[in-house]
């Protein structure tokens, strides 16, 4: 499935979709490559830093703290992600 049919799906059954992908600087960086935690870490700094991506990391706390007081009652669907940084982000 892809990211598109995902956010699509989501969108129709009213649940939340977010996707967090680093777009530009990765291309050409495989899983494996593990040994090039410096530009990863520095394409992700400037992925993060971005206002788009802050807004969206801001909505999708917000949707996983109605969801989390709501008991779960709403639709909340994640999808694979790691913190390539190990930093944690301050809310």
């Amino acid at each position: 499935m892809t990211a598109q049919t995902t956010e699509r799906d989501c969108k129709r059954n009213g649940c939340a979709y977010y996707r967090f992908n680093v777009r530009n600087g990765m291309e050409t960086i495989g899983l494996q490559e593990w040994d090039r935690q410096d530009e990863i870490l520095a394409c992700t700094e400037e992925y993060l830093g971005l206002n788009d991506v802050n807004r969206q990391i801001d909505g999708s706390v917000s949707t996983l703290m109605r969801a989390d007081s709501n008991a779960g009652a709403g639709k909340i669907q994640l999808s694979n992600a790691e913190n390539s940084t190990g930093k944690k982000r301050q809310l």
